[in-house]
């Protein structure tokens, strides 16, 4: 009886219990990750509600009179002016606004805003990430005023000459933050104004800037748009007792955008309305320019992609290019896509440099290229490759000189033109020209067509080819009878070291005489000429153009 218990305690565990007994320690852990994982979760939400609720307990119970109190004695004192705040709120878990903030002493502050507001983001600047949802400075109005030579911000110029040099070094070099996230940043309606002892006054009115981006250790993403509408009148002015006075109305719609610190992209538009100055009596046009440029600090480029004037109604300007190393011996490369000015409208705005000219027509340029180096500002090196410059329809009266032009049209068009140390290299042109009519003094040209094609090296290997045709050249004269002629004339020639080598020249005035020289001409004639001439002249004609007291007398 004894020994069955016995039997019973000395019994080996089965397979069965052992397997259990391993089932059961895994199933103890996963309890416990689940407890650790759930305290975790329960402590980050309990962090997160403590912070939730003393920001809504700070956002209803904040101080605020209290706080922009000490903000108002503090900034006074530190900036040496009186600084007052209406209104100051804040919420920890979105951020703060100040209502008319003032800086500066009646009635003359430094400093107006109307409100300024900071929106941030919490969440992400518990991650070491400063996220700005919307900074705004709205209506803010600078004021810089001197009377005897006193600025009223005279207090910040001193407390800007006494910060201490190591102090700017820890500042510089310090950037807590790893990331800063800007996604709006607006200044609006922008004014500022400038008096200087009554001799120098400026204002601006109604500039705002937008800006967003990223920024930190190591790159930089931000756009910024400088914005300005045109009011009813002039936005910006300037007033000199020596520069005299000027005044305008600006628009602008310009975005600046950078991706690194070494390049920055501009685009956008800005112009001019109403614009008046003491510098020029004459009404100036309205001004409208579109762009598009980058520019490169390393290494130094500015890429012109676009760049469109307009200047009044129908005068505008197309260009576009490129230099390099602008800062010393600059390189550059410029390409007039096309450009169209009113004559009527040069004459107007010149009207005060120019004599009593009057006139009407267009004056054109289409795809001119030019390509040129500086060197210490003087030009080093200047070509032309194509291009076309001509008038349409020109019209140009100067009764002072007796000089009228009729519907002249000219077309030039540069096949090269080059200059080496501001010394001609090499050139080439073609130059046509039809004129209606033409009057100087007391002759007239009608129906005038001529031509000159031009090649050069240097200043001393000229070739050159000309066509002239008139159909009619008339000179009045009180002792003649009124001479009508038809001319015709062309000719060629090769300059060549003061030579004058291969001349052909050919010559018709109408009925009355025609003839015809060739030869060449040594030194200007000075070593020796060498001409072949042929002259014939109707007699019976020349006798009855001959005024009779010549034949009488």
């Amino acid at each position: 009886m004894t020994e069955e218990p016995e039997n019973l305690q000395n019994k080996e565990p089965s397979s069965e219990d052992t397997q259990e007994e391993v089932n059961s320690t895994p199933k103890k852990r996963k309890s416990v990750g689940k407890i650790l994982f759930r305290g975790l979760m329960y402590s980050i939400f309990f962090v997160f509600f403590l912070i939730v609720s003393a920001g809504y307990i700070l956002e209803y119970y904040f101080p605020a009179d209290e706080v922009r109190e000490i903000v108002e004695s503090q900034a006074t004192q530190k900036l040496q002016l009186p600084l007052k705040i209406q209104k100051l709120g804040f919420s920890l878990l979105s951020g703060m606004q100040l209502d008319n903030v003032t800086l500066g002493s009646l009635p003359n502050p430094v400093t107006q805003v109307k409100q300024v507001v900071l929106d941030y983001d919490l969440t992400q600047l518990l991650q070491g990430k400063l996220v700005i949802n919307q900074i705004l400075i709205d209506h803010p109005q600078l004021t810089a005023i001197s009377k005897n030579g006193k600025w009223n911000f005279q207090p910040l110029l001193e407390l800007g000459s006494t910060s201490s040099p190591d102090k700017k070094e820890e500042s510089a070099s310090t950037f807590p933050l790893a990331e800063v996230n800007i996604k709006e940043v607006m200044i609006r309606q922008a004014s500022a104004s400038l008096d200087q002892d009554g001799k120098l006054k400026a204002h601006i009115d109604g500039l705002s800037l937008e800006a967003s981006g990223k920024v930190n250790l190591k790159d930089v993403d931000l756009k910024i748009k400088v914005l300005m509408n045109p009011g009813s009148s002039s936005n910006i002015s300037y007033q000199s007792a020596s520069d005299g006075n000027f005044q305008s109305n600006v628009f602008s719609d310009l975005e600046f955008s950078a991706r690194d610190l070494n390049q920055l992209f501009v685009s956008g538009a800005f112009g001019l309305q109403n614009t008046q100055t003491q510098i020029v009596t004459a009404p100036l046009p309205d001004v409208d320019v579109k762009m598009d440029a980058d520019v490169s600090l390393k290494p130094e480029s500015l890429n012109l992609k676009k760049l469109w004037i307009t200047l009044g109604k129908d005068n505008f300007l197309k260009v576009s290019g490129r230099t390099n190393d602008y800062s010393q011996d600059p390189s550059f490369k410029l390409m007039v896509e096309k450009a169209s000015f009113h004559f009527e409208d040069l004459l107007s705005w010149g009207k005060q440099w120019l004599p009593p000219i009057s006139g009407k027509g267009f004056l054109e340029v289409e795809d001119l290229k030019i390509n040129g180096k500086l060197s210490e500002l003087a030009l080093k090196s200047l070509s032309v490759n194509g291009g076309v410059l001509a008038t349409k329809n020109l019209w140009v009266n100067y009764p002072d000189q007796k000089v009228q032009l009729e519907s002249m049209d000219t077309n030039l068009k540069l096949i090269e033109v080059s200059l080496e140390n501001s010394q001609l290299k090499n050139a080439s042109f073609n130059l046509g020209m039809n004129l209606k009519k033409g009057m100087a003094q007391k002759a007239e040209i009608k129906d005038w067509n001529q031509s000159l094609n031009l090649t050069a090296k240097g200043m001393e290997n000229v070739l050159w080819k000309f066509g002239t045709d008139m159909k009619s050249l008339h000179y009045d004269h009180p002792e003649s009878k009124n001479i009508y002629l038809p001319v015709h004339a062309e000719g060629s020639g090769h300059l060549l070291k003061n030579n004058l080598n291969n001349l052909k020249l050919s010559y018709k005035l109408g009925t009355l005489t025609h003839g015809a020289i060739t030869g060449n001409i040594k030194n200007f004639g000075k070593d020796s000429v060498q001409l072949e001439q042929n002259l014939s002249i109707n007699l019976a004609e020349l006798a009855s153009r001959i005024p009779k007291k010549l034949t009488t007398g």
